[in-house]
Order: structure tokens, then C-alpha cells, then sequence
């Protein structure tokens, strides 16, 4: 368990052995790298930023800064305010 950010991964991920498998894979890992920028937004890292607009959608993802500032050239970026 990774008790840093509350992650309880008991069950490992499948192993890609047919091509139906690795898009099962495939979205088991997108499941798991949505809930660590979820995470990381809940407790406010400057690496988590929702970027988009409404008429194409929004998107949590994580970001570096150089990333976050290209990005908010093409779509409106917000970072979560740091909790005091």
C-alpha cells in the first residue's frame, strides 16, 4: 500500500498476452494515471491543472510549468489554489 497518497494496488494489472488484452491493459493504466492526477490536485501540486474549455471538454492532467504555459496559449488552464 502506498500510504503517501493512499493507494491500495493488491491486484496487479493484467499481463498484454492477446490484442484484446492490452486494451484492456491500456485502459487500466489510463484508469490508474487518472486517479494519481487526481490526487495530486486534491492536495494541490503544482503539477495538477485541469485545462480545456467548454465546448471541446476539460481534462485533469498533470503538467510541468513550461507545459501549463504552452498549454495555456491554446485552452484555459487552472491550477488548484494552494491550501494554507
Amino acid at each position: 500500500m502506498d500510504t503517501l497518497h493512499g493507494l491500495n494496488l493488491g491486484i496487479p494489472l493484467h499481463y498484454p498476452d492477446t490484442s484484446h488484452n492490452l486494451a484492456q491493459l491500456s485502459d487500466e493504466y489510463d484508469a490508474c494515471l487518472g486517479a494519481i492526477a487526481g490526487i495530486y490536485f486534491i492536495h494541490s501540486s503544482g503539477y495538477a491543472c485541469i485545462a480545456g474549455d467548454s465546448l471541446s471538454g476539460n481534462i485533469l492532467l498533470l503538467a510541468d510549468q513550461w507545459l501549463a504555459e504552452r498549454l495555456s496559449r491554446e485552452v484555459r488552464v487552472c491550477q488548484p489554489k494552494k491550501r494554507s
